[in-house]
């Protein structure tokens, strides 16, 4: 009964971000360090895919688990524009894609080889019309239809459930600004570039993207 509401959710698809391996988050009581290694991140994303299938194969009546659809993490920009920051950006703390995405392919590597799930290679170009200033978020004009394009491509459930997802032209669009706990800034949600979507329960036997 805890399980009920993963009733009807056949697959998942992770996405995380790179918080802790930039020293992102703040300590906590339970937290203890800042920054984490790739090791580390990829060891949570293991307890999180076993998590998933384990509940969902206890909500399923059939006992099978949902697949699990770990994507690759998106390379930086860096605040030097194309090569390894150190250029002063967009006004915060300087963004050193050298000493970042070097982690950030280690990381990818271990995602390969987690188990009771599937890789999802993603992979942006490092172009600046994909980020914003920052060199970290993506551009909502430019980056996130081409972060949803790969998904859909490359994840069958979001492949088979994809609507197309056009560019942003700018200006106050739809859309509410969302807060980045990276860096406290605001940004626009990706789901502002997608049509309006379908009731929730309609969603329920498609992906589930967290």
């Amino acid at each position: 009964r805890e399980c009920s509401w993963l009733h009807g959710l056949r697959s998942f698809v992770l996405l995380c971000g790179i918080n802790n391996l930039i020293g992102g988050m703040r300590e906590t009581p339970t937290r203890k360090s800042a920054r984490c290694s790739p090791a580390q991140a990829a060891a949570g994303l293991q307890r999180l895919v076993d998590l998933l299938r384990a509940a969902t194969a206890a909500a399923s009546v059939t006992g099978e688990a949902a697949a699990v659809y770990v994507c690759h993490v998106p390379l930086v920009l860096g605040t030097g524009g194309g090569g390894g920051g150190g250029g002063g950006g967009g006004g915060g703390a300087e963004l050193d894609a050298a000493e970042i995405n070097p982690q950030v392919e280690e990381l990818n590597e271990r995602i390969d080889k987690l188990t009771g799930c599937e890789a999802v290679p993603l992979r942006l170009r490092r172009d600046a019309e994909l980020y914003e200033a920052d060199g970290l978020h993506l551009s909502p004009r430019r980056g996130y239809p081409e972060l949803l394009a790969q998904l859909a491509r490359l994840c069958p459930p979001l492949a088979a459930t994809a609507v197309p997802a056009k560019p942003s032209t700018g200006g106050g669009g739809p859309g509410a600004a969302v807060s980045c706990s990276s860096c406290s800034a605001a940004h626009r949600s990706p789901r502002a570039l997608l049509p309006a979507p379908p009731p929730f329960g309609a969603l329920l036997p498609a992906a589930a993207i967290c």
